[in-house]
This record gives structure tokens, C-alpha cells and sequence, in this order.
């Protein structure tokens, strides 16, 4: 196992389900922006090709199928693209629904520098990913985070919080919409 997951595995309270945490972990970090952006290309390529086609055939042609088909194609890619958009801050709000899961306590205090358990967490999970956050963005996100108060979902690691209503902003700090 890599040293900042042993780090982040530490972290888990006594008692934990380390193994299910070990296959939620692999999961979410599994999704990566790089598959999003190939999937969103794909859609955009089909449709395109579509376009291609439709510019081809005859005017008396029945197109309805294949124009369908191109709409469907632009209606996934648009998607893709909003969920691309959305991508970093649904993927802090996965981690702290997994810490919540597990038992990680969520507690920090904000003055006079932000410290505290569920800051440490978000440091030592996004140091996992390969990417870091100052404690002031894990402060203001376990802020926004309290706000929403999540549902519990079996099996559905998002659960019901709306995730959309985060967003990352040009400088990389998570805002509420």
C-alpha cells in the first residue's frame, strides 16, 4: 500500500470496516476527469459523424432516426461536460460521505488556522489522490458540507446530498452556488 494511504488508513477509528473502506476508496478513485473527457469526446464525435451523414443523404431520405440519434448523442455529451464542471467538488463531497460512512469524525475548529479531524481527513484523502487542499478550502467545504446534512443511502455513496449545488470556481476554491 502506498504511504499516503497507510496515512489516511490510519485515520479510520477503531472498529472501522477497513475493507469495505478499501473498495468504496478504489471505486471513487477509479472515476477519473481523463474518462469523463473521452466519453464526452466520443458522444461529440458521433454526432458529428451524424452530421456528416445527414449532410449526404437526399432530402427525401427519412432522417428522423438519425437525427435522433444525434440529439441523443449532444444531450450525453452536455451531461458529461456539466458532470466534468462539477467533477472536483462532487469528488470532496464523495470523501466526506465515505468518512462519515466509516466514522471519521467530521470535527474542526476554523480560528485561528483551521485544524481538526475532518481536516486532516480531506488533506490526507486528497494526498492519496494525488492532489492537496489548504485547510482553509477543507474548512469552508466541511462548512458547506454541514449545510446540506446529507441522507443516508445504502450502497449509493452520493446518498441525497445535491452535489450540484457546489462548484469549483477559477481559482480552485469550492463555493455554494
Amino acid at each position: 500500500m502506498r504511504a499516503p494511504m497507510l496515512a489516511l488508513i490510519e485515520l479510520l477509528p477503531a472498529g472501522a470496516d477497513k475493507s469495505w473502506f478499501s473498495a468504496e476508496w478504489a471505486r471513487l478513485e477509479a472515476r477519473r476527469p481523463e474518462e469523463l473527457r473521452r466519453q464526452r469526446e466520443d458522444y461529440l464525435d458521433k454526432a458529428r459523424l451524424c452530421d456528416e451523414v445527414l449532410a449526404r443523404l437526399p432530402i427525401r431520405h427519412d432522417r428522423a432516426e438519425l437525427e435522433t440519434h444525434r440529439a441523443s448523442c449532444l444531450v450525453h455529451a452536455d451531461s458529461l461536460g456539466r458532470e466534468l464542471r462539477q467533477f472536483k467538488a462532487r469528488r470532496y463531497i464523495e470523501l466526506l460521505i465515505l468518512a462519515k460512512r466509516v466514522g471519521v469524525s467530521l470535527g474542526y475548529t476554523a480560528e485561528p488556522v483551521p485544524h481538526g479531524p475532518g481536516i486532516d481527513y480531506l488533506q490526507a484523502a486528497t494526498a492519496v489522490l494525488g492532489e492537496s487542499i489548504s485547510p482553509h478550502t477543507a474548512c469552508r467545504l466541511l462548512k458547506l458540507y454541514r449545510k446540506q446534512q446529507p441522507g443516508e443511502a445504502a450502497g449509493h455513496i452520493i446518498g441525497k446530498l445535491r452535489a450540484d449545488s457546489f462548484m469549483v470556481d477559477e481559482s480552485g476554491r469550492i463555493v455554494e452556488r
